[in-house]
């Protein structure tokens, strides 16, 4: 915990709000190993007087133990969204949204069409859906995509980037324009085409990325932009990298 501590102090001092202090996997669905709990909680509560937001994976202990803080924000990749009953979540649907380098050459992709016609913010891993405006679903923060870094020499960095650029304009699109009460009335293929020739989206840029999508919304709609949730803003956070 003094090495995590010193990373925290680091994106402290460089003015981030938010830290992750891991837990993926740990002794998974043991969801009543309080040792690992009092270890989460204890760098989330340095985190936290840092004035940063604490984020943590944990899985199963933060599904069904109640001894997770609360204060945690659960980055659910495997729960069906049950986190979400009990506390705020972010969406790391495995089902969709990561992309995973093995060195076998079996990669765990992204499909961006399956994206784009399937998934929304409220759907989780094994394809279960929060019911809109429940209290779980107020409780959805927003949505990620992750890259697993298993083997990392298994692809260059520029390549990786040029193979998520249509995974992140799909996945923004149903983050950003999602309203559970609207018909989907864009093609996938038509929204590509106009991603494609978005001026403004430089492949190089993943934070061109933003503004490029609010223009293409904006180009085929001809409407302001959809917020992900009625009541909460969804975060804006594409991408991480792991």
């Amino acid at each position: 915990s003094a090495l995590i501590k010193k990373y925290i102090d680091f994106f402290y001092e460089n003015g981030c709000t938010g830290f992750c202090v891991g837990g993926d996997e740990f002794e998974k669905g043991d969801s009543t190993n309080e040792t690992i709990a009092a270890y989460v909680n204890g760098l989330a509560e340095y985190v936290e007087s840092k004035g940063m937001t604490a984020y943590a994976w944990v899985d199963g202990q933060s599904v069904t133990s109640g001894l997770l803080k609360k204060s945690v924000v659960v980055n659910d990749w495997d729960s069906n969204g049950s986190a979400a009953s009990d506390y705020q979540v972010v969406n790391f649907n495995s089902d969709y949204m990561y992309y995973v380098l093995k060195a076998s050459g079996d990669w765990w992709l992204v499909n961006p069409k399956q994206v784009f016609e399937t998934w929304n913010p409220l759907i989780f891993h094994g394809n279960s859906e929060l019911e809109p405006g429940s209290k779980a679903a107020e409780n959805v923060r927003g949505a990620c995509m992750a890259v697993w870094c298993d083997d990392a020499n298994a692809k260059e960095a520029d390549v990786i980037l040029r193979d998520m650029m249509t995974d992140l304009k799909a996945f923004g699109y149903r983050v950003w324009n999602y309203d559970p009460s609207a018909e989907q009335t864009v093609s996938y293929e038509d929204f590509i085409a106009n991603a494609a020739s978005a001026a403004s989206l430089a492949e190089a840029d993943v934070l061109g990325a933003v503004n490029a999508m609010k223009e293409i919304l904006l180009q085929l709609s001809g409407q302001p932009l959809l917020t992900a949730l009625p009541k909460r803003s969804v975060s804006p956070l594409p991408l991480r990298v792991y």
